[in-house]
């Protein structure tokens, strides 16, 4: 998992990683609690039992930009991303099994 932050700010511009990338049992992570969203990723065997949970409210903040997640499947995603200034602060291409998770700037 790599977050690609506004070299200024420190804000989370983006969340990029690969599924192959998944822990032997899986990972959930969250980079901060008042984000809206927490990722999960699952490796089990076939017949394992994920226990059944409730989403408790968190405090959030009143207001979020729109967010997008983008996962290739197929073919291959030239990107770059940009802080809401419009600099270029990184530029990759995604292949199959990549997945970024947009928060805030632009791509």
């Amino acid at each position: 998992m790599l977050n690609i932050l506004d070299p200024k700010s420190k804000d989370l511009i983006a969340t990029i990683g690969n599924i192959r990338e998944c822990p032997e049992g899986g990972s959930i992570w969250t980079r901060e609690i008042d984000e809206p969203l927490q990722y999960s990723i699952m490796s089990r065997d076939g017949g394992s039992l994920f226990q059944a949970h409730i989403h408790k409210n968190q405090k959030r903040l009143p207001e979020f930009p729109t967010q997008e997640f983008i996962y290739v499947v197929r073919g291959k995603l030239s990107t770059t991303l940009y802080t809401n200034k419009k600099k270029v602060v990184y530029s990759f291409e995604m292949v199959p099994g990549d997945f970024i998770h947009l928060v805030s700037g632009g791509h």
